[in-house]
């Protein structure tokens, strides 16, 4: 069976990397595009730092997104995609760490 991918959390996923994860060139280009009201060299310069920012982000979490959908031999891989994939993206997850987490917690009481 094939795991879908969760279309929310790509999306929140793709914001967050557009300003977070390449703050260098979202920054710049938002600077280069006030510029860029009154000197247009600087709008196309903008832009196009907009779209290589753009391009960068898409690419990255299509990789992740392919990731998640493919088959896993790595049963904590699977568990996760089950979770994910099956409830609701927000529900799953939570159930999956706190699985995890006391799966870990009732670990280090046994050591």
């Amino acid at each position: 069976m094939a795991t879908k991918y969760p279309t929310a959390p790509l999306i929140l996923g793709l914001i967050m990397d557009f300003f977070i994860r390449n703050f260098f060139l979202s920054v710049p280009s938002i600077i280069l595009l006030i510029i860029g009201i009154w000197l247009k060299p600087c709008l196309y310069i903008a832009l196009g730092l907009i779209l290589l920012d753009l391009a960068l982000c898409i690419n990255g979490w299509l990789k992740i997104k392919r990731t998640f959908e493919t088959e896993s031999d790595n049963p904590g891989f699977k568990a996760f995609q089950d979770a994910v994939g099956s409830h609701g993206w927000r529900e799953g997850s939570k159930l999956f760490v706190e699985k995890r987490l006391s799966q870990q917690h009732s670990d280090s009481e046994s050591d």
